[in-house]
């Protein structure tokens, strides 16, 4: 039974609270009094589709909520128990909520559902009869639920139902245990791979430490492009940060066609030697069989290890 109509905010309604007894009710009323308002309320709030244009203009949003005693109605109870939606005993409450941009939300007993479920919640409660409207006869929810009755088989088709959730559970876990197990098995070969790969490696904790000195020896040497366009630059030049403080040597230059710039291996030290900072050398360089010296802008492009020694780039040690 439908217990409290809740209504604010909805086409022209600003506010209203209504709450109705058992037996008869009857709304009259004169063309335009209202009455269809209070019907389409009831269809919105029961899991109807709705617009914005059912909001009242000027307010952010229409809300709807009614109240329903549901003492007999025990498929309505068993449905919630199912779907994990119970409130208050013997009380079902929906709500819905649209606002002023079209979106929707509803609600039972306070949790949010999908329309789909709050529709499927409201076929329990009301019929709404009328011209294009549904008819609980319509439902075949509502035909098996008679035909249960008829064959008084309703204790029958309740247990059916119990039993057929706890299969369902059942089979959702013995799903997920599978999935599990399969993606247990993967990480193990994935583990049993990586340690293979590190067997034939013969990585000992000695040579580890030996390898984490030669990347700490090898990781201040950086790339550097000297603005020495087309001449030969001599190594053992001096590198200098904005502040004249000098902060690595250049131990190699070579002229690069790509770049039209002369690209230096030069170590670095750090914090200085990131890619793009802009640093200055010292540097000799040949033009026409002549040394001349000067300070020379240059500029970090790759922030890469490099070993040169080895005369490559290596990767930089994860942690120590």
């Amino acid at each position: 039974m439908l217990r409290a109509l809740s209504i604010k905010d909805f086409v022209i309604v600003d506010r209203l609270e209504l709450e109705f007894e058992g037996g008869f009710t009857v709304l009259t009323g004169e063309t335009g009094a209202g009455k269809s308002i209070l019907v389409d309320a009831l269809a919105l709030v029961l899991g109807e589709r709705a617009d914005s244009i059912v909001v009242r203009q000027g307010a952010e949003r229409a809300e709807i909520a009614a109240e329903f005693e549901i003492d007999d109605t025990q498929a309505l109870a068993r449905w919630l128990q199912a779907h994990e939606l119970t409130g208050d005993e013997g009380v079902c409450l929906l709500r819905r909520v649209i606002d002023a941009g079209g979106r929707s939300r509803a609600f039972v007993n306070g949790s949010a559902v999908t329309l789909a479920q709050l529709r499927e919640a409201g076929e329990f409660l009301v019929d709404i009869h009328g011209q294009h409207e549904h008819q609980s006869l319509l439902r075949p929810a509502a035909q098996r639920e008679l035909l249960d009755a008829f064959g008084a088989l309703e204790d029958t088709a309740a247990r059916t139902a119990e039993l057929h959730r706890a299969w369902q559970q059942r089979r959702a876990q013995r799903i997920a245990f599978e999935t599990d197990s399969a993606a247990i098995d993967a990480e193990r070969e994935r583990l049993q791979w990586q340690v293979k790969e590190l067997d034939a490696l013969g990585v000992t904790a000695e040579s580890w430490q030996a390898l984490l000195a030669e990347h700490r020896r090898g990781s201040k040497y950086r790339l550097v492009k000297l603005d020495v366009a087309g001449n030969k630059v001599a190594k053992d030049a001096f590198i200098y940060d904005r502040r004249r403080k000098q902060v690595g040597t250049v131990t190699s230059a070579v002229w690069s066609p790509a770049a039209k710039a002369n690209i230096a291996l030069a170590s670095i030290e750090r914090p200085a030697g990131n890619v793009g900072d802009e640093l200055w050398a010292e540097i000799y360089y040949q033009k026409e069989l002549k040394w001349s010296r000067l300070m020379a802008k240059c500029c970090v492009v790759d922030g890469a290890f490099y070993n040169p020694t080895r005369r490559r780039a290596t990767p930089a040690p994860a942690a120590e």
